[in-house]
C-alpha cells in the first residue's frame, strides 16, 4: 500500500512516499483526521516505511512490515488515550523510560500517541 492510497491529499502523499524511499522521514509526524481512522492508517504505514527491510518502502511484504500491520512489533509503542480525554501520565512515563532502550528488531523505535 503506498500513502496515495491512504492520504487525501496528493501533495502530502508523494512527499512522503520521497521521504520513505530516501529513508529521510522526519523525527516526529502529526496526522490528523475527523474520525481518526485515517490518521491510524497513515501512522501505522509511515512506521511500516520507517522500519521496512526492503528497497522499495513500504513494501507491505517483509517481515517487519506485516509486523507493524499486524500491530505485533517490538519497537513500535503505542499509548491510547483508551477511551479517555488524554493519555494518562502513567503510560506516557513508560513510553519515556522505554525510548532509553535500544531498539530490538529494527534501525529505530516508533511511539504512537492515539
Amino acid at each position: 500500500m503506498s500513502f496515495a492510497q491512504i492520504i487525501g491529499n496528493g501533495e502530502t502523499a508523494s512527499q512522503l512516499d520521497a521521504l520513505a524511499m530516501h529513508g529521510r522521514l522526519p523525527h516526529a509526524i502529526v496526522f490528523e483526521s475527523e474520525d481518526g481512522r485515517l490518521a491510524r492508517a497513515a501512522a501505522k504505514e509511515t512506521a511500516a516505511a520507517f522500519l521496512c527491510t526492503a528497497d522499495v518502502k513500504p513494501c507491505g511484504v517483509c517481515k517487519a512490515c506485516r509486523k507493524v500491520r499486524d500491530e505485533i512489533h517490538p519497537d513500535v509503542y503505542t499509548a491510547s488515550t483508551g477511551g479517555k480525554q488524554a493519555v494518562g501520565i502513567g503510560e506516557i512515563r513508560e513510553m519515556i523510560s522505554d525510548c532509553y532502550i535500544k531498539p530490538n528488531e529494527g534501525r529505530g523505535k516508533v511511539y504512537f500517541i492515539f
